[in-house]
């Protein structure tokens, strides 16, 4: 069975020229001017391809739930996303999105794979789900800020939970 690829574009209007979001069946968001003839239909939450994150990310990108330990900015965004990576199998599925103006607001669903250390529980090979919002804040076609409302705590229970419990002996 082969995967569909499924892209949903929207026009996000601005004072500056206009940038189109686009989202994959994968959930990937990538915005990008008009005028680009690349397909840009990845980002690096899936794929990692940080490579991609100057022309995404405005210069004063600004991400606004990074622990204190990182920078708020797209080198930030990198390392957070390569921690993630290395305690989990992750993907970004979209639900949902509102965009208006210079503003868009995703619903998600991340399903991981606890393949690592995190938050001191060793890997377990489960795989669990969180829900969530992201909202951007667009400039010059760019991302210039993020806000996103995960349940971290929820995948914490969900993992010690799993090992808790009567377990039926074969």
């Amino acid at each position: 069975m082969s995967a569909r690829h499924y892209v949903r574009t929207v026009t996000v209007l601005g004072r500056a020229a206009p940038a189109t979001l686009q989202l994959t069946n994968s959930g990937t968001p990538c915005f990008r001017p008009p005028t680009s003839s690349r397909n840009t239909s990845s980002l690096f939450w899936n794929q990692q391809q940080f490579d991609q994150l100057p022309r995404l990310l405005h210069p004063a990108f600004q991400d606004h739930s990074l622990p204190a330990a990182l920078p708020p900015t797209a080198a930030g965004v990198q390392a957070w996303v390569q921690g993630t990576s290395a305690a989990f199998t992750h993907r970004t599925v979209i639900e949902a999105q509102v965009t208006e103006g210079e503003q868009s607001m995703l619903k998600i669903r991340m399903p991981l794979t606890h393949t690592g250390d995190w938050r001191g529980i060793p890997a377990t090979g489960r795989t669990v789900e969180a829900v969530g919002y992201r909202y951007f804040r667009l400039e010059n076609g760019q991302i210039r800020e993020h806000w996103p409302l995960l349940a971290g705590n929820a995948i914490e229970n969900q993992l010690r939970e799993a090992g808790h419990g009567c377990k039926i002996q074969a």
